[in-house]
C-alpha cells in the first residue's frame, strides 16, 4: 500500500443513533484491518438566517446547541471505535449541511463511506433512511450501509456476495468485492439472477425444454464472461459462481443471510438520475441481513 492510499480514510457518518454506532464499529474494524485512518463526520443542521435581532439570538442559541450535540455524538462514536479498534487514527469533524450533502463532499477524499441503516425489526425494518437512499448515487466512493442479522447479531463472518448483472456496470462492484474478499480472506460468491418474471413458478413448468436449457447456458456464459480475468488478478480468492432463476433482489437477500458483505452496483448518475437508487440496490438496502456495499462506476 503506497503512502497516499494508506492515508486515505474510511469516512463514517455519526448521528447519535444506535444504527450510527453500529456503523462506527464496523468502519473502525475495517480501518484497523486495512491499516488506514477513520474519519468521524457529523452534519450540523443548516438553520435559517433571520433579519430580526431577537430571532437571530434564538437561532444562534439553536446553532450552539446543535454543535454541542454534535460534539457529544462524536465523542460517543470515538469511544465506540476505540472499543473495537484500538490504535486506529481517528479524526472528528462537523460540517454544516444535510447528511447526504456533507458525506458526499467528504467522499471525494475517502476510500469508502459508511452509514447506518435506519429501522428496526418488524414493519419499520422495511424503511431505509433518506441518506442511505440518496448518498450512494452522489458519493465519489463506495457506500457501505451497515445492517445486522435478523436476530440482531453482527454479520462478521461468511462469504462476500457480489451481484453480477452482465452489464458494463459490473466492473466497479466486482473490483471492490474481489479486493475486499482478498484482504479479508473470505470466499466470494458471484450471483447472477436472470428472472424478473411475475410468475416464476409458472415459468419453471417450462423448464427442461431445449429453449429453456439454451437460456440457462447463455446466462452461465454471461456470468463467466463477467468474471473473466479476476481469478488471475486475485488468485487467493476462492470463487463460487451461481446462476439463479429468481428476481435479483430476492436472490441477493437470501444470500445475505450468511454473508459478511453484499456488494451491488447502481445505475445512479449525476444530479438528476443520481437522485435515486436502482430497484435492486434499494431493495437489498432495506432487507439485507448483512452490510451492503453500493458501488458505482466513478468518473
Amino acid at each position: 500500500m503506497n503512502a497516499s492510499v494508506a492515508t486515505t480514510p474510511i469516512v463514517v457518518g455519526v448521528d447519535g443513533s444506535s444504527a450510527g454506532i453500529r456503523a462506527v464499529r464496523w468502519a473502525a474494524r475495517e480501518a484497523k484491518r486495512q491499516g488506514v485512518p477513520l474519519s468521524l463526520v457529523h452534519s450540523v443542521p443548516r438553520l435559517p438566517r433571520d433579519p430580526y435581532p431577537t430571532a437571530a439570538l434564538y437561532i444562534n442559541d439553536l446553532r450552539t446547541a446543535a454543535r454541542a450535540d454534535g460534539a457529544k455524538f462524536l465523542a460517543e462514536a470515538d469511544a465506540a471505535a476505540a472499543e473495537v479498534a484500538d490504535g486506529v487514527k481517528v479524526t472528528e469533524v462537523q460540517h454544516v449541511g444535510g447528511p447526504t450533502e456533507v458525506l458526499s463532499r467528504e467522499s471525494a477524499a475517502a476510500r469508502m463511506v459508511v452509514i447506518g441503516a435506519t429501522g428496526r425489526i418488524g414493519l419499520a425494518d422495511l424503511m431505509i433512511g433518506s441518506t442511505a437512499l440518496g448518498l450512494p448515487a452522489r458519493s465519489h466512493a463506495p457506500v457501505v450501509i451497515v445492517r445486522d442479522r435478523a436476530d440482531g447479531s453482527p454479520a462478521d463472518s461468511g462469504p462476500v456476495v457480489v451481484a453480477v448483472s452482465g452489464s458494463p456496470l459490473d466492473e466497479a462492484p466486482l473490483e471492490f468485492a474481489f479486493e475486499y474478499a482478498s484482504k479479508s480472506g473470505a470466499e466470494l460468491i458471484a450471483v447472477h439472477s436472470w428472472s424478473d418474471a411475475t410468475l416464476p413458478e409458472f415459468d419453471r413448468v417450462a423448464g427442461g425444454s431445449d429453449a429453456w436449457l439454451k437460456i440457462v447456458e447463455r446466462e452461465k456464459r454471461l456470468l463467466a464472461e463477467g468474471l473473466a480475468g479476476y481469478a488471475e488478478r486475485y488468485p487467493d480468492v476462492v470463487t463460487q459462481s451461481v446462476v439463479v432463476y429468481d428476481r435479483p433482489a430476492r436472490a441477493l437477500v437470501d444470500y445475505s443471510e450468511t454473508a459478511q458483505l453484499l456488494v451491488v452496483g447502481t445505475r445512479g448518475r449525476g444530479p438528476l438520475t443520481g437522485a435515486f437508487l436502482g430497484s435492486t440496490s434499494r431493495a437489498v438496502g432495506k432487507l439485507a441481513q448483512c452490510p451492503v456495499a453500493i458501488v458505482r462506476q466513478y468518473d
